[in-house]
């Protein structure tokens, strides 16, 4: 299966067209339903809130004073609108906000950008941090391992200016590798399903079913 991602500060928010889509609130409530109480979407509703800064402003479902600046897509096409008009006629369902209260739907397309820029993690999150003392950026390393002392993380392998070496970390170690690739670590430090590690001949050193 190909999966794009971004191999740049700022992750595939770098990288995408910019759209700006959240995750669908029947999967958050599915997750929740199945034992994660802390992911239902009320409970997630308030950082998608705090994260965003929406053009329309802040209401029941949308942040307005956040770090990212989310829009309408100013793009303009007859193509877009016949298209548009055709899922009227054929019945769909329409939605003036597909991040709001209606989330299915057609509807205009909304964006992460900033005063005709980009709005990425990178830009919102990370640039205004960049002259803390405590904060070290590396750039153009890859993590491959999280080291464990028992169960817990003490730090991390990473290959760097061709070489490996190890990060201890003084407190916590925090993983932010998106959807795929944050598993992906977990599993080949030997955090996962037994049986799904065994496969690649991996030894658990933590059984976490996912």
């Amino acid at each position: 299966v190909e999966c794009a991602r971004g191999k740049v500060i700022g992750g595939s928010s770098s990288t995408n067209a910019m759209a700006y889509v959240r995750g669908n609130r029947g999967d958050y409530d599915r997750w929740a339903a199945s034992g994660l109480q802390d992911w239902s979407y009320e409970k997630v509703l308030p950082y998608f809130q705090k994260q965003e800064s929406w053009e329309g402003g802040g209401n029941r479902f949308r942040g307005g004073s956040g770090p990212v600046s989310t829009q309408f897509c100013r793009y303009k096409d007859p193509l877009i609108d016949a298209f548009a008009q055709a899922s009227v006629e054929a019945g769909y369902p329409q939605t003036d906000d597909y991040n709001g209260e209606r989330q299915e739907g057609f509807g205009r397309l909304q964006m992460t950008i900033s005063k005709g820029r980009r709005s990425s993690t990178a830009s919102a999150y990370l640039r205004p941090a960049l002259k803390r003392p405590n904060l070290t950026v590396l750039t153009g390393a890859t993590a491959t391992k999280i080291t464990l002392e028992g169960t817990r993380a003490t730090g991390v392998v990473i290959n760097h200016g061709g070489g490996e070496r190890t990060v201890v970390a003084r407190k916590e170690v925090l993983l932010s590798g998106g959807v795929i690739n944050t598993p992906q670590l977990l599993m080949l430090s030997g955090i996962g399903a037994p049986e799904e590690l065994a496969v690649h001949g991996i030894e658990t050193r933590v059984n976490q079913p996912a």
